[in-house]
């Protein structure tokens, strides 16, 4: 099962923090995801799975590791489109240049692109995607986590620099979050977690955090699986879904939010689950 990404807990169990992968075998030399496409995410099913699963990034990524570089190097492609990257714990910006290419023509120069000052990981885990990425573009963090174990593990592995910019750990599922009021977002970075919503609960959660973002330049990104056909995939051994990239666009629309980018994950091992990143706006209203 590749799919995942932490979420934060009550007792839907978003998942938690980083990929998940589907359960693969063998048929003539083809691996192929082992699913049934009945059942939808059981929230209490999947917090059991994920409260059984080790605080480390191999348990996040259910396996798989190895994608960690990878995942990371095309998320933070992704976030220069929109923002300028920090040189590290510090405030000072470097040139976001190092991971984009000359034909990204949708990125803005360094000069026209703004600081993330404040950022949501939402199924942050043991805060995988917050040290590898959130904290290279944002001053401080927030993370949304269900499963205590994970919480508990973030400060040792996000390091003492990092846990310093750290402002809030909420203990909660994405189903039963609700957003601190005045408290405004410039990024908030929802991976590997919407499977373990149903569409309606996922609607209602995108709504809930649109309303925290930053009005100007504040944009949710949503990087998840995506089935190949246009069918639900359920995962029965963590009661997740997969959904196809039309539904997760429908859904979108739903909770009236605007796609500002869509990109494909490149360089994940075959076999696994098309990975798609869309950054998010909320519509605007006449």
């Amino acid at each position: 099962m590749l799919h995942n990404t932490a979420s934060s807990i009550s007792f839907p169990h978003a998942n938690p923090s980083d990929a998940k992968r589907k359960k693969i075998t063998s048929t003539n030399g083809k691996r192929q995801e082992t699913t049934t496409k009945k059942e939808g995410p059981d929230a209490i099913k999947s917090k059991e799975y994920w409260d059984a699963v080790e605080p480390t990034v191999n348990g996040m990524l259910g396996g798989f590791s190895r994608i960690n570089h990878v995942d990371i190097q095309g998320s933070k492609k992704f976030l220069q489109h929109f923002f300028n990257a920090r040189k590290g714990p510090g405030d000072s910006l470097k040139t976001a240049t190092c991971c984009l290419s000359s034909g990204d023509s949708n990125t803005l120069s360094p000069d026209d692109k703004p600081t993330a000052s404040l950022a949501l990981d939402c199924g942050a885990g043991i805060g995988r995607i917050s040290k590898h990425l959130l904290l290279k573009f944002a001053s401080r963090i927030d993370l949304l986590e269900q499963a205590p174990s994970f919480l508990n593990k973030a400060s040792e592995y996000i390091g003492v620099e990092g846990e310093e910019r750290i402002e809030r750990k909420f203990l909660s599922s994405l189903q039963a979050f609700t957003p601190e009021p005045g408290r405004i977002y410039d990024i908030i970075w929802v991976q590997w977690v919407t499977g373990y919503l149903t569409d309606k609960e996922l609607v209602d959660f995108l709504l809930r955090i649109s309303r925290i973002l930053h009005p100007t330049h504040g944009i949710i990104v949503v990087k998840d699986n995506t089935t190949r056909g246009e069918e639900v995939d359920t995962d029965v051994a963590d009661s997740s879904v997969t959904r196809p990239k039309i539904q997760m666009i429908r859904i979108f629309g739903e909770a009236s939010l605007s796609i500002l980018l869509e990109k494909r994950q490149a360089k994940f091992p075959r076999g696994l689950y098309p990975v798609y990143m869309w950054a998010l706006k909320p519509k605007r209203t006449s």
